[in-house]
């Protein structure tokens, strides 16, 4: 079972355990595309929608203690950045609680360091999220006087965790 992790703005932002001291920014991403297919006529027909996997980005920041005026590199921004790769380079899937909403099966798919002027010694990091969409299918065998008809279709028939699912009817080699 995936984890459930996230960044809760009025307590201290953490995601999959790792901590930072501010999260700056986040963008959740929800969107689909509607197929389209030209006609004879030169008018198009839109007749199906593809979900898309949610997108999330975020932006945390991590700071280093100032020290006589000048920031020192410290292990705090070091551990969290090792944390954050060793999270990507596991490729695991987790939970991640935005404002109003639980996604699952989510993934980091990149991490990008900015450079901060700011900050020279600390740690920005945007964060970049996606989420898998799995599906689970069955295969059954049908007697050949079931094929075509409705309890034949709920047979072969998938589950899937997210997006809408349309059975078809394979053929079955006799």
């Amino acid at each position: 079972m995936a984890k459930t992790v996230g960044v809760i703005l009025e307590q201290k932002p953490e995601l999959s355990g790792i901590q930072f001291d501010i999260l700056s920014s986040r963008v959740v991403e929800k969107a689909q595309n509607v197929t389209q297919y030209p006609v004879e006529n030169g008018a198009v027909i839109a007749d199906h929608v593809i979900k898309l996997p949610v997108k999330i980005t975020v932006r945390a920041e991590v700071g280093n203690v100032q020290l006589n005026g000048e920031y020192s590199v410290g292990e705090k921004a070091q551990d969290v950045y090792g944390a954050l790769n060793l999270l990507y380079d596991k490729s695991e899937l987790f939970a991640y609680q935005a404002n109003f909403e639980l996604f699952k099966n989510i993934i980091i798919t990149s991490i990008v360091c900015v450079d901060d002027k700011e900050k020279p010694a600390g740690l920005v990091v945007d964060i970049k999220m996606e989420q898998i969409l799995i599906t689970f299918s069955e295969q059954v065998k049908i007697p050949p006087e079931q094929l075509g008809t409705e309890k034949a279709r709920v047979q072969l028939s998938s589950s899937v965790q997210a997006g809408r699912v349309e059975p078809e009817t394979p053929e079955f080699e006799e």
